[in-house]
């Protein structure tokens, strides 16, 4: 399946409802509602489909459109290639190349046995994650205008 920045992954298009997604890929493994933060009233939904290595998340504060995708599956390509489990130095340099942008770098290691590194490239609305070196997951959410607050869907 082809990771589209800021239009979704396949047939999946940010600012699709919950009915549309799963009249597409099915009934999902699990389907999960909780806060961001207890007590918020920041709620979202997840649908998890576990074969596919996907989470979509719909959150209250979009009328529950679908806002952001995770994924952590081998069978993905961006700009035509597969990425999962390369060395961070080669997919930064790819995706730095095709984006026109040096991403943010953030180091989230809580035990120096297992390092996990956050690339953010915010032109791309896109998070890479690597664990040991290596891309374990990509999250990626919709475009904003230039004010950063007006979300353009697809």
């Amino acid at each position: 399946m082809d990771i589209l920045p800021g239009v979704g992954v396949g047939e999946i298009k940010f600012g699709m409802l919950e009915p549309d997604v799963i009249s597409i890929l099915g009934k999902p493994d699990e389907i999960k509602e909780d806060e961001y933060a207890s007590g918020s009233g920041d709620i979202y939904r997840m649908l998890s489909y576990f074969s596919l290595n996907l989470d979509l998340s719909f959150d209250k504060e979009d009328d529950f459109k679908l806002g952001s995708i995770t994924i952590s599956g081998h069978d993905f390509r961006l700009f035509g290639q597969k990425l999962f489990d390369k060395p961070m130095n080669l997919v930064k340099s790819f995706v730095s190349k095709i984006g026109h942008e040096i991403p943010k770098h953030e180091d989230f290691t809580i035990d120096d046995s297992d390092p996990r590194i956050c690339l953010d490239y915010d032109t791309l609305g896109m998070l890479f994650w690597f664990g040991s070196g290596k891309l374990t997951e990509i999250d990626c959410r919709y475009f904003f205008e230039e004010d950063g607050e007006t979300e353009i869907w697809p």
